[in-house]
């Protein structure tokens, strides 16, 4: 694998990582709206209103700013490594290719769970189990 595959493959896992949490997020947000209209007795038809516009809008302004800096957060191994990868990806000399080598090889050691996990992940799940069986 060359490293310009191997950058185009972390920001495209960094994508749908954000995009899992963006994704629950909006189901919170569903949850939460459909439980206030149940116990408020108004129409349920009405939490579809919240949700897509907040999904939109934030999936848009996270997707809007995927930086190899956000990767490094995930994966701290990497730090400044990544950036100075993708900063030199048009030159070639022996420094570069041991970056490159380097990084392949860190990058085969990680698994691509390291994206998708999140401190707050386990807390939305959370939320929206009890969220949902309270409806229920």
């Amino acid at each position: 694998m060359d490293i310009k595959r191997a950058l185009r493959t972390l920001k495209r896992l960094l994508f749908y990582a954000k995009l899992f949490d963006v994704f629950l997020s909006t189901l919170l947000i569903s949850l939460i709206s459909v439980l206030a209209l149940v116990l408020t007795d108004q129409p349920l038809w009405y939490a579809l209103l919240p949700a897509p516009l907040f999904f939109i809008i934030t999936a848009f302004t996270s997707m809007k700013t995927l930086k190899y800096k956000d990767i490094e957060k995930k994966i701290p191994e990497l730090e400044w490594q990544l950036r100075t990868a993708a900063d030199n990806l048009d030159k070639d000399n022996e420094i570069i290719r041991r970056l490159h080598e380097n990084i392949l090889h860190k990058l085969a050691t990680i698994k691509d769970i390291a994206f998708f996990k999140s401190k707050g992940t386990p807390y939305k799940l959370l939320g929206a189990i009890i969220l949902f069986t309270s409806i229920i």
